[in-house]
């Protein structure tokens, strides 16, 4: 439905670049490591008791990182292929920036911070969603947020490698016929 609207609203010539978060073919979206060091934290505040199982299994982050085959489907079927042209496509993974500051300062607390504040700023919100409200105070939830960046930062700074990410981006130039 984008495309569908953006080719009615675009003269002929007209041109967009869309930018999106997307996945290798394989589904990976280079973050795993992240993903995977994360919910062994999860994983250990459950078994010590400071996160309800059930809680644990309510969390989730709501996306889905499109393939660039999945980004192009659209543009080879009508009505957009008759009305859009595929000017340029790529796949990009991007650099982990902050490793790379890591690895300049070799400031192992600074860098599992900046992991941890990353992580908590783009995911927190839809993880911690899942905490109980009618169970926890807010103090409480409070507690097991602090609980969970304090351990990430702490595992980031242990083993930055483990940690590493190489987002995956797509980039799609499409002009208008």
């Amino acid at each position: 439905m984008f495309l569908t609207h953006r080719a009615a609203e675009l003269r002929p010539g007209g041109r967009m670049v869309i930018l999106g978060g997307a996945a290798a073919d394989d589904g990976s979206s280079g973050a795993e490591g992240l993903m995977d060091t994360a919910n062994g934290v999860f994983v250990e505040l459950v078994e010590q008791g400071l996160l309800d199982a059930d809680e644990h299994a309510r969390m989730m982050i709501p996306t889905w990182n499109r393939t660039l085959g999945e980004f192009l489907a659209p543009l080879r079927a009508e009505p957009l292929e008759r009305d859009l042209s595929l000017e340029e496509h790529s796949l990009v993974a991007l650099p982990d920036i902050l490793l790379e500051e890591y690895q300049a300062t070799r400031d192992a607390e600074h860098f599992g911070n900046r992991v941890a504040g990353f992580f908590e700023a783009a995911f927190g919100p839809s993880l911690f969603s899942a905490l109980s409200p009618g169970t926890r105070s807010s103090e409480e939830a409070a507690e097991v947020m602090t609980e969970f960046r304090t351990r990430l930062a702490a595992r980031a700074a242990a083993e930055p490698g483990a940690v590493e990410t190489h987002w995956h981006l797509a980039l799609l130039r499409i002009v208008r016929r």
